[in-house]
């Protein structure tokens, strides 16, 4: 065999090689973002004042009407990186003996984007004479849309409108499955004490289409909030929050301080697991009036990776009504409503 022979079959190697190695690297990938849509749900600052975003036990346990518009902007250094956006009202209805709640959510990371309607109520029963034990339910629509034509593959043509990713793994366009779960949730809630118990996707149907799949994971929540007037100006508040599935333990804490009822300061810790933490930040509320407030928190990523993936910003607008809707009964007793 000549020269030329062993350097035409190394090259032809090398290139089936190369051809391997982009189809494996794309099964990772494309198993990896169906891992995460899967198994990682959107993560927010404000739930650990708002518990209604994450158990629909805590539906209606406000004084009035509450209408939350936040962003979330995670990893911003990252392109791609994850982002979310949601509108939700919570509201009590003594005619309904409780509250029901609904959420119209916007999830998106790299090729991936998620809308989701959550809509739920909870039963508000008399504990003793103070307590209030909420019991809900929470149906959920999801719908899954995937990009192909964000992606790319080192066999494929792109450019002047062409996206040709030549690889059978990895489709072009959009693919949109739709699917449902079902929330349940929990909630005690005292004057100045908040404890509650919550799952999600504790009944979901598997989404498809074609190549891609999603099948949600549950996800387990333990959460507790306590408040203490230090004087009647002066008010602290600290909470954690648990969150588990098959895949991991996630523990989120906070320690805020409230002045004169109008401006809130704290900071917060989240962490994967008792050893590996994820970021530290800081979070404010201020009361513009007496309907308005404005929220914000700030994430400092302090993973080894932190400075490629940026910090993690969070702002909220919240309005509260200050007036009941629905009387039917009379009102059960209700936390504290500097809470927010």
């Amino acid at each position: 065999m000549r020269d030329s022979d062993f350097t035409s079959l190394s090259q032809s190697c090398r290139q089936n090689a190369i051809r391997l190695r982009s189809k494996i690297l794309t099964v990772l990938l494309l198993s990896a973002l169906n891992i995460a849509s899967g198994q990682q749900l959107a993560q927010f600052a404000l739930a650990q004042f708002q518990e209604s975003v994450y158990n629909p036990g805590a539906r209606g346990l406000v004084p009035s009407m509450r209408l939350t518009g936040l962003v979330r902007r995670q990893w911003s250094a990252l392109p791609g990186s994850p982002g979310s956006q949601f509108m939700d009202i919570d509201l009590p209805l003594e005619i309904l003996s409780g509250g029901v709640g609904l959420m119209l959510m916007r999830n998106s990371w790299g090729a991936h984007h998620i809308l989701q309607a959550k809509l739920g109520y909870s039963y508000h029963a008399r504990v003793g004479e103070e307590a209030i034990l909420g019991i809900g339910l929470a149906g959920v629509y999801r719908q899954y849309a995937y990009s192909g034509d964000i992606l790319r593959t080192p066999e494929g043509e792109y450019g002047n409108g062409v996206i040709a990713h030549h690889d059978f793994l990895l489709e072009s366009g959009w693919l949109r499955p739709s699917g449902g779960a079902l929330d349940v949730g929990i909630e005690l809630r005292l004057a100045d004490f908040a404890f509650g118990v919550s799952g999600t996707n504790i009944v979901s149907a598997a989404s498809r289409q074609r190549l891609f799949a999603v099948t949600e994971r549950p996800h387990w929540y333990a959460q507790v909030r306590y408040a203490v007037d230090v004087n009647p100006d002066l008010r602290l508040t600290a909470g954690a929050i648990g969150e588990a599935n098959a895949g991991y333990i996630q523990n989120q804490a906070f320690l805020a301080v409230t002045v004169f009822d109008t401006y809130q300061v704290g900071v917060h810790l989240r962490g994967y697991g008792p050893k590996s933490f994820e970021s530290v930040g800081l979070l404010g509320k201020i009361r513009l009036n007496d309907h308005f407030h404005f929220f914000y928190s700030y994430g400092h990523n302090i993973l080894a990776a932190g400075k490629v993936f940026g910090a993690n910003h969070e702002v909220a607008m919240i309005y509260l009504l200050n007036k009941q809707i629905g009387r039917g009964r009379l009102p059960l007793p209700t936390y504290n409503p500097r809470y927010f």
